[in-house]
């Protein structure tokens, strides 16, 4: 589990690193003619705009959150519509508990 939770990480973040470059080049190529945002010197480039671009995607990111938030449905509330209804979780985990430890789970009539 430790090794997939790891690889998990690291096809994340090599996914964000492209995505990153993707996006200089971009930069690059829409605005090289002229004074491009991201120049060789450091002095004759305009990195603010490059940075409010960066500005601008992650509040539209944030908005993009928002509205998966806010239609989200937490599972039970979901599946109670619907008439169905879940066994408790405490009971479970303490059956599961009694079982390993080798006590015989307590079996409760409705």
């Amino acid at each position: 589990m430790k090794a997939m939770s790891t690889g998990l990480f690291l096809s994340t973040m090599s996914l964000g690193f492209f995505l990153s470059s993707i996006l200089v080049t971009a930069a690059d190529k829409v605005t090289g003619d002229g004074k491009p945002w991201l120049a060789d010197n450091l002095n004759q480039g305009k990195h603010y705009n490059f940075y409010w671009l960066l500005s601008i995607l992650s509040v539209l990111n944030f908005f993009l959150f928002l509205v998966g938030a806010k239609r989200y449905v937490y599972k039970e509330k979901g599946l109670s519509k619907e008439g169905i209804e879940l066994e408790e979780a405490e009971h479970d985990c303490l059956a599961y508990e009694q079982s390993r430890s080798g006590l015989k789970p307590k079996v409760r009539s409705l």
